[in-house]
């Protein structure tokens, strides 16, 4: 058990009696108080052998009040003029000794530590091993984690304000299906920003792209109607997803076929016929398509300008061979810009390598042709 200690007053200065006191006396007057120690403490009347050890609560400008007499020594009289001073005496040894070996000794509560969150004492850890407190405050710097945890058991009602170094927002989660009113992704370009498992349709879903394409690039086959005014001489397979509209000649859908049906149709190299007016027309077929999709009677004549000359305005056709002859047209017999001259159609040409093409209206298609079947078109040069 803990024994009160009191302090020390440097050198011990010495002062006097003021009065003689008798041995009973608890009211000690001397010449300066301001000698002695604050109160409550100890202090010596005279020395040697015969000291007394005085305990006094309380001073009174020269005046100690509330002493104990003979706390160490014999109480007894004392003459006016004899010293008084704050010595070391044996109570302030023994004092000492017996605190250490208290608190050394102590393993219940030692050095006045409790396991209850007290303020000024020092925490006591119980049989458990645990720790109670009010707060943890760390000042540690920034770049020094303030706690060390072993356990990756979930701490409950341990509230943080960021997971990862992020702030948490609360409506992320706060069911295991979250409503949000937008939610944007800044993951670069080259990695999905969703990976998503479920082949469900996202019913109200409306994206940018579809399969790398704006939907411009894909026609509804539902709301295919009329694509051509009267007059236009176009036959087109065309490939809608899992579906090919085969186009009348005024653009109106005749057949809408699946896409598995006309594959099937490839694999056992049956054929599906076509009737092209008489003229020149243009067949165009999806770049998917393969070519042996189509079987027509008569010359075979593929368009160089491909699909860009259905969906686009301009196009370059390249890989042409010089001294070939080559015929442009206008499904609806309007000017094409060659090589940045206006032409007339149908246009024909020798000589090039390569040309680009640009128009106002309508389809256009690049044909190679014999040099006798040059002849007998009705073109513009």
């Amino acid at each position: 058990m803990q024994t009160t200690m009191y302090s020390a007053i440097v050198n011990s200065p010495v002062t006097t009696l003021s009065i003689g006191i008798d041995s009973s006396v608890t009211t000690i007057s001397v010449t300066d108080a301001s000698k002695l120690s604050l109160a409550p403490n100890l202090c010596t009347i005279s020395g040697g052998e015969n000291a007394e050890t005085i305990k006094y609560t309380g001073i009174s400008g020269n005046d100690l009040t509330g002493c104990t007499r003979g706390f160490q020594g014999i109480a007894q009289p004392w003459n006016m003029g004899v010293s008084v001073m704050r010595a070391f005496t044996a109570y302030d040894h023994d004092t000492f000794k017996n605190n250490i070996e208290d608190h050394v000794g102590n393993t219940t509560t030692p050095h006045g530590a409790e396991t209850a969150s007290t303020a000024n004492k020092i925490a006591l850890r119980d049989a458990s091993g645990n720790l109670t407190a009010k707060q943890i405050i760390s000042d540690v710097a920034i770049g020094t984690a303030p706690l060390q945890v072993t356990s990756t058991t979930k701490v409950a009602n341990l509230n943080v304000e960021q997971v990862d170094g992020y702030d948490f927002d609360q409506s992320v989660k706060t069911t295991d299906s979250p409503t949000h009113v937008k939610l944007t992704l800044s993951q670069a370009t080259g990695t999905a920003p969703l990976t998503v498992a479920s082949t469900t349709l996202v019913t109200n879903l409306n994206s940018d792209l579809l399969d790398g394409q704006q939907g411009s690039y894909y026609a509804p086959l539902a709301s295919v109607t009329d694509l051509a005014g009267a007059g236009r001489t176009t036959e087109t397979v065309k490939s809608n997803s899992d579906q090919i509209a085969l186009l009348s000649g005024s653009g109106g859908v005749v057949e809408k076929a699946n896409k598995a049906t006309v594959d099937a149709l490839v694999a056992t190299n049956q054929t599906q016929p076509l009737t092209i007016p008489h003229g020149l027309s243009i067949v165009t077929t999806d770049r998917e398509t393969p070519i042996n999709a189509l079987a027509i009677n008569g010359v075979t004549r593929i368009n160089l300008a491909g699909w860009a000359g259905r969906t686009g305005t301009s196009t370059t056709v390249a890989n042409l061979i010089a001294t070939n002859y080559y015929v442009v047209i206008n499904d609806l017999s309007a000017n094409v810009t060659v090589d940045g001259v206006s032409q007339a159609t149908p246009h024909k040409f020798t000589g090039k390598t390569s040309t680009a093409l640009s128009w106002a209206s309508g389809y256009v298609a690049v044909y190679q042709v014999e040099s006798a079947t040059v002849a007998t078109l009705e073109t513009h040069p």
